[in-house]
């Protein structure tokens, strides 16, 4: 765009009257506060284009229909119910050419559309490398080829990660490069020869600690050899946490990993973890995260960030530590119990690998061989032990995380905040001075459906109680018993060995 046409938009609302927004990931947590936020603090937009695929057997068009039933939209349809009739569906898959659209769609796409959030991605941690890249660093290949082909492209914002270089102890606001440039690895992706790509991936040091992390600075190395003279901004959120003030304060979409691990916490069945105590957990509310998104979008558009600009979406000046984040964790879910709990609360962080499998066997797989025990008897299936694997494996992916600090820069993002309208400041806030972790955990009970006892729960809440409680005691029981059984096994071979001895 020329001077003339930017800088006139002082406003974050100014540059978004009468626009058409393109958004992949609309069905995810953050993708959707983000449609929200767009259709409700943004009423002048005039349409948004979401990327959905079928599901499960759910066709798109359902897909839509559950994502507005979903509880952070109350407030939006409660304020404007036809609001939903600006959001357009167009069916497809970031992973395939031209994203999947058909020729009609993609046409209409690229004439009406200015502005692309590209959220989608595939988060894991366990699935094999290449899966992930096909997902991800594909995806943004096709997202900045639809992005060359649209008429007036604005703005393209890409949904990275703080931990794209978490192989780093300190991470600027900069793009870190590759070996090899972006061009080449999607090269052998496709060839699919020798393994050419895994190998390529190998050689990069130092090592990240997952695939899903890799994935995203190759895709950001993607980004710079593909699209340095497109309007883009990188967006780079840590660990996103639940809404701290709007729409919905306390609000997080079961799925999310700052959800399962909680719950799994809060209901009883994680008890023991690897993790550093005094260690930072750097969360960020999940409407801030999306209120940078709408903000930087502006900001690359109106050039007052330069493109490719990076900005370290994370809590800065307010973290948690692990000793905090447990200790609130266990207070909110003593207050309220949570639906479908195993055992009461308790967890125990240690900091060593092998401590942590030892506490493991008799925290975790001692009782939950005992109770599968039990349900083979009754005629169920075997669960608690392989839920426990998975667990365990998951936590092979984590604990890199769960032990180690990284400190962000973050220099573009309050450059960023500081080019806001003061009144821009108050809908599309980013400051997190005021940010209290026990009150944001507070309201998880109230914003979240997981917490509905009617809905995830056949019995009421002091049944619950009263049935966890019988489980606690249970599992203590089979501990206790081991405990007894084991120290007496030890003291017969010291008498036995005392004995041949003396």
């Amino acid at each position: 765009m020329s001077e003339t046409n930017t800088k006139q938009y002082k406003r974050v609302s100014e540059f978004y009257d009468e626009k058409t927004l393109f958004i992949t990931g609309a069905a995810g947590f953050l993708g959707s506060v983000l449609l929200e936020v767009l259709l409700r603090c943004l009423p002048g937009i005039k349409n948004i284009f979401i990327l959905l695929r079928s599901k499960k057997g759910v066709l798109p068009n359902e897909r839509k229909k559950l994502i507005f039933q979903k509880r952070v939209f109350c407030k939006l349809l409660e304020e404007n119910p036809n609001a939903p009739e600006k959001v357009i569906v167009v069916e497809g898959d970031i992973s395939e050419p031209n994203l999947g659209m058909s020729d009609e769609d993609f046409i209409k796409v690229t004439n009406e559309a200015t502005i692309i959030f590209h959220v989608a991605a595939t988060i894991s941690f366990i699935k094999p490398l290449r899966y992930i890249a096909v997902h991800n660093c594909v995806g943004v290949k096709n997202v900045i080829e639809l992005g060359r082909k649209m008429k007036n492209l604005e703005a393209l914002v890409y949904t990275s990660t703080a931990y794209s270089n978490s192989n780093r102890s300190l991470i600027e606001e900069i793009i870190y490069r590759l070996p090899w440039n972006g061009e080449r690895f999607l090269k052998a992706l496709e060839s699919d020869l020798n393994n050419e790509f895994e190998k390529l991936a190998a050689d990069c040091k130092p090592k990240w600690p997952n695939s899903y992390t890799f994935s995203k600075c190759l895709s950001e190395n993607i980004i710079a050899d593909m699209a340095s003279d497109l309007p883009v901004i990188i967006i780079r959120p840590s660990v996103i946490a639940t809404i701290w003030k709007s729409p919905l304060q306390g609000y997080v979409e079961e799925g999310s990993g700052v959800v399962d691990l909680p719950l799994g916490i809060g209901k009883g069945f994680i008890r023991v973890l690897v993790a550093d105590m005094n260690s930072r957990f750097d969360l960020v509310p999940v409407d801030i995260v999306a209120n940078v998104h709408v903000a930087a979008a502006w900001s690359v558009a109106t050039e007052r960030l330069p493109s490719l600009s990076i900005i370290n979406c994370t809590g800065g000046p307010w973290n948690v530590t692990f000793e905090l984040f447990s200790k609130t964790l266990k207070e909110m879910a003593f207050k309220q119990l949570i639906p479908k709990s195993f055992q009461m609360p308790s967890i125990v962080f240690v900091n060593n690998a092998y401590l942590y499998k030892l506490l493991a066997l008799y925290e975790h797989y001692l009782p939950a061989y005992v109770f599968d025990a039990i349900l083979y008897l009754k005629g169920s299936k075997f669960r608690l032990v392989k839920l426990y694997k998975f667990l365990d494996g998951l936590v092979d992916q984590l604990i890199f995380f769960l032990r180690n600090e990284i400190d962000f820069k973050q220099e573009n993002y309050i450059a960023l905040a500081e080019q806001m309208d003061p009144r821009d400041k108050e809908i599309f806030s980013m400051y997190r001075d005021d940010i209290d972790i026990v009150k944001m955990f507070d309201e998880i009970p109230n914003a979240n459906p997981y917490f509905d006892w009617k809905v995830t729960d056949k019995l009421t809440p002091k049944e619950r109680r009263e049935l966890v409680i019988k489980r606690t005691l249970a599992a203590h029981l089979v501990k206790g018993v081991t405990l007894i059984l084991l120290g007496y096994i030890l003291y017969k071979c010291l008498y036995l060995i005392f004995t041949l001895i003396f």
